[in-house]
Formats: C-alpha cells, structure tokens, sequence
C-alpha cells in the first residue's frame, strides 16, 4: 500500500472508531438525532472520499449505508437492533475493504451483506411509537430546513495532489448537492520557467445554493482541511443565483470583494 492510501486508511480507521461509539449510544437512545447524523456523516464521507482515493468497492457499498441512514434522518426508518448490529457488522467488511479490497473473502462477504440488506432493509420502514415521535421530529426539521446560498473559500495548499487529493471531486461532490456557481482564482500561477507540474496554484470562490446545512459542507472537505484555507459562511436563506443581477454581482468575489446584498434584493 503506498503512502497516500496509507494516509486515507488510517483517516477513515478514525472515521469508523466514532461510528462505533454512535453506535453503541445509538443501543440505549435510538433517537438521538446527534448519533443518526454522526452514522450519515461518517458513511457520506466514506463514500466520497474513498472515491477519490480509488477504493471504488468500498465507496460503493458505503454509499448504500448512507442511503440506510438517510432513511433514518427522513423518518422513514427507525433506529433498531436489526440496524445497528448490520452496521457493526458493516464496519469489519469496511476495514476489510481497506485492508484487504481484492482478496476474495472480501468479495464473499461484501456480497454476503448486500443480499442480507436487501433482504431486511428494502423499502421503507415507517417507525412506530415512541421512536416515531422521535423520528418525525427529525423529519419535521428536515422539511424546515430551507434552501440557503453559502459562500465556500477552498485555497487548497500547492502540494495538495501529491497526498492523492483531487480538489476538482470535492467541488463535484457539491454541485450534486444543488447549484454550485464556481470562481476561480489564478493570480498565483508562477511564470512558467517556475511552474511544477504537481503543484496546485489555483483557488476557489464558491456559491452554493441548497437545503443542506453547514456540516453537510464540512463533511466534504473533511480529509483535506488540514491540508488547504476552508472558509464557509451563510450569504442568505433565499437562492442568490436566481435573484435579478446576482451574475454581475458575484463576479466581485473575483474580485475577493463583499457582495452587495442590499443591492440584489432591491
């Protein structure tokens, strides 16, 4: 294994070592919504960065335990042993997957826990009782949750592809998640007797319009916030790229200037 699969590896033995206590929070309060959005957080984060890093079957099966999750987030399933002893054992074929990813057991018992997840957890499962109140009142701050336009700064530092980052993923992963309006930055660029190929020089002003929240952002630069200048702030609730002369206003940020928002929403 080299170095920067290494360097992912042991990021995400930590990702899966807080899982483990969510879920061991998750036995005695099925309804904590802080240890539901930690599990999403965790397998989100996961699937999207183990793409990255080209651990493709990994990615893969972590996105169908996202999906799980997300279900849970919704009120659409409930929180229950079923599900939380299918997620530890989700986490050994996740190591597996890690340490292991073309051996054939790891084949075997990946698809031994998809057909095990299809046979339990296809559909929905409408939660009941007291763990449905519980999860409606995640689903009723969900459907509060409204569509906001965030200002995201990502400077991601010079050396940043040599870790096996690929700064362009990251601005996909956002634009999946609604409207990414992109500002790039280029007046660091050398003359070209100083160039280094595997150097980044460029950095990001970015838009983003969507109903996720702050940590929904977060999660995205997750394994490269140390390594690069993340900034992320609120620039209104309401969707500032629909708004009359949003274009020729944004262009400030080019500009690394303050948007008029007085002026937008005239």
């Amino acid at each position: 294994m080299d170095e920067l699969s290494a360097s992912f590896v042991n990021e995400a033995n930590e990702l899966l070592e807080s899982l483990e206590e969510a879920l061991l929070k998750l036995e005695n309060h099925p309804e904590d919504e802080e240890q539901i959005n930690t599990a999403f957080r965790v397998m989100h984060s996961l699937k999207g960065t183990g793409a990255m890093f080209g651990f493709e079957e990994l990615s893969a099966f972590t996105h169908e335990m996202e999906s799980l999750y997300d279900q849970v987030r919704s009120g659409k399933r409930k929180v229950d042993k079923h599900l939380i002893d299918f997620t530890f054992k989700s986490i050994d074929l996740i190591r597996l997957l890690l340490e292991k990813p073309d051996e054939e057991t790891t084949r075997v018992q990946k698809q031994l826990l998809l057909e095990e997840m299809a046979s339990k957890f296809s559909g929905e499962q409408p939660p009941s009782g007291q763990e449905q109140k519980a999860s409606q009142g995640v689903s009723q701050k969900q459907k509060k949750q409204k569509t906001a336009t965030w200002h995201i700064r990502f400077e991601p530092h010079q050396t940043i592809l040599q870790n096996g980052t690929r700064p362009l993923y990251l601005l996909d992963e956002l634009a999946e998640a609604g409207r990414l309006k992109a500002f790039l930055h280029t007046e660091k660029l050398p003359d070209f007797s100083h160039l280094i190929a595997e150097n980044v020089y460029v950095w990001w002003d970015l838009l983003l319009v969507t109903e996720k929240n702050e940590n929904f952002i977060k999660d995205v630069f997750i394994f490269v916030e140390d390594e690069s200048r993340i900034e992320i702030k609120k620039v209104t609730d309401t969707d500032l790229l629909s708004l009359p002369g949003a274009e020729k206003e944004m262009e400030k940020l080019r500009l690394k200037e303050s948007i008029d928002m007085q002026k937008l929403q005239q």
